[in-house]
């Protein structure tokens, strides 16, 4: 074997050995996209359903904060009654006295 069958041996490996290298970087780059996505779709689905979770809370927070305040203003709305309710009757009261 001369040095130039050699030098083409040589060539030959390298160039396999490097055909062999981009073949496993461009199977470990889909690997990594396909568990990247499937990472991303999991995240997706999760933050998914905190937000489900989250607004469920919300939603009966509100309620709550809403219940309390109609109870609230229920009570008011009844003192009031209450007290235009006695200045009615004790305006018909002066009324009599003053006619009777």
């Amino acid at each position: 074997m001369t040095v130039l069958d050699e030098v083409l041996t040589a060539e030959k490996a390298s160039e396999q050995k490097r055909a062999e290298a981009k073949e496993a970087a461009v199977a470990a780059v889909l690997t990594a996209k396909k568990e990247q996505g499937e990472a991303l779709i999991s995240e997706q689905k999760r933050l998914a359903e905190t937000e489900k979770t989250e607004l469920a809370n919300h939603t009966k927070q509100v309620a709550v904060t809403v219940e309390s305040i109609t109870q609230d203003a229920h009570v008011k709305v009844q003192a009031v009654e209450s007290k235009f309710a006695q200045k009615s009757a004790d305006i018909v009261q002066k009324i009599k006295a003053a006619l009777g």
